[in-house]
């Protein structure tokens, strides 16, 4: 069983991987393109995310942006490499 953290702002970079469940049991594993700060310093996060659901097949999408605040809430369990 994997072990739920919450993730510090600081320990999200590029190459790393972070896992989150959604509401509909899918199973969504971020890759963490890279880490850049917008036109007015604002963080965000480029990354794709494969999803599998129980009873579907793999895929994936993107890539992604999200402020790296929501990243960080939203992918909370990181992935071991």
């Amino acid at each position: 069983m994997l072990k739920r953290t919450t993730q510090c702002r600081s320990d999200v970079r590029a190459g790393q991987r972070f896992r989150r469940v959604t509401p509909d049991r899918a199973v969504e594993t971020a890759h963490v393109l890279s880490v850049a700060k917008d036109a007015v310093g604002i963080p965000h996060v480029r990354f794709t995310v494969k999803r599998k659901r129980p009873s579907c097949v793999e895929y994936v999408d993107g890539p992604r942006v999200l402020a790296l605040d929501m990243f960080a809430t939203s992918y909370s369990e990181p992935v071991e490499a």
